[in-house]
C-alpha cells in the first residue's frame, strides 16, 4: 500500500515492514515460551516496581519438543523454524495463503482455528491490530486451549481478550507470555499483574537484539527510498486493508 488516509486527504506515504525484526520476535517467542515451561511466569520482566516471585521449576521439559505449536500470523515463521528445530510438531494458521513453508508441518487457514486450539500445547501470536484480528482469540477460544497450555503474543495486544485470559490462567492452568497487552501499557491494577502464570514484558520482543536486525532494516530503506525515487515497487510493502504485506514472497 503506498498511501494512507488521514483526516479524509490521500497521502502519498510508503509503508513498510521492517524486514528482520521478525528475527527478534521469533526469539522473543522462544524465550518467553521456555521461562513459561520451567514455571517462571511472576508476571513482569519489565523493570517496574511491583514485586513478583518466580515460580519453582517444575518437571516438565524447557523445549517444545514433542509438543503441538500452533502460530498465528506471518511473522511466526521464524518462531516456527527455530520450535521445529528443537523437535516440535508445527501448525500455520493463515487468512487465505495455502503456500506451506517447509518448516511447517501442517498449514490451516483461519476458519479452520477452531480445530486447531485444542490441540495446541503452545499457541504462539504475532497479528497485526485490524478489525478482523480483535479478540481472536476470545472467551469461547479461550476455552477451548487444553489445560495448561501456552499463550504467546507478540503482535498486538487486541487479538487477546486479556480478561478472559486471566481467568483462565486463575481456573485452568494455562500460561501467558504476553509482550503486548491491551490497553498498553496494562493498568497495574489488572488481575493478570497478580497471577504466577504470567509473564509480561514491555513491547520489546521486536528490538534491536540483533545487530543484524537494525542492518538489515537501515539496507531496506536505503532501497526503499531508492525505488521512491524510481518509481518502483517497495520492498515489504503493507497493505492497510489487512495489516500484512502485500506480497509476502517479493524479493
Amino acid at each position: 500500500a503506498l498511501g494512507h488516509e488521514l483526516g479524509g486527504e490521500r497521502l502519498g506515504i510508503g509503508v513498510q515492514e521492517g524486514g528482520d525484526g521478525a528475527r527478534d520476535l521469533g526469539d522473543g517467542q522462544l524465550a518467553v515460551g521456555h521461562a513459561d515451561e520451567r514455571g517462571q511466569g511472576g508476571s513482569h520482566l519489565d523493570g517496574a516496581a511491583q514485586p513478583a516471585a518466580l515460580a519453582q521449576e517444575d518437571d516438565a521439559g524447557v523445549g517444545p519438543a514433542g509438543h503441538e505449536v500452533a502460530l498465528l500470523g506471518d511473522i511466526g515463521g521464524e518462531f516456527a523454524r527455530k520450535a521445529k528445530l528443537l523437535g516440535a510438531y508445527t501448525i500455520g494458521v493463515r487468512r487465505t495463503d495455502a503456500n506451506k513453508p517447509e518448516y511447517i508441518d501442517e498449514l490451516c487457514l483461519t476458519d479452520e482455528l477452531d480445530s486447531v486450539l485444542p490441540r495446541a500445547d503452545v499457541l504462539a501470536m504475532a497479528l497485526p491490530g485490524m478489525p478482523e484480528t480483535r479478540h481472536i482469540l476470545d472467551a469461547r477460544r479461550i476455552a477451548m486451549l487444553k489445560p495448561g497450555a501456552i499463550v504467546l503474543n507478540v503482535g498486538r495486544g487486541s487479538a487477546i481478550d486479556l480478561d478472559a485470559l486471566a481467568d483462565a490462567i486463575e481456573t485452568r492452568g494455562i500460561r501467558a507470555g504476553l509482550d503486548v497487552t491491551d490497553p498498553e501499557p496494562l493498568p497495574p491494577e489488572h488481575k493478570l499483574w497478580s497471577l504466577e502464570n504470567a509473564l509480561i514484558t514491555p513491547h520489546i520482543s521486536g528490538f534491536f537484539h540483533l545487530p543484524e536486525t537494525l542492518n538489515r532494516m537501515v539496507r531496506i530503506a536505503a532501497e526503499n527510498i531508492a525505488r521512491c525515487r524510481d518509481g518502483r515497487p517497495y520492498l515489504n510493502a503493507i497493505d492497510l486493508t489487512t495489516g500484512y504485506r502485500a506480497d509476502k514472497y517479493a524479493k
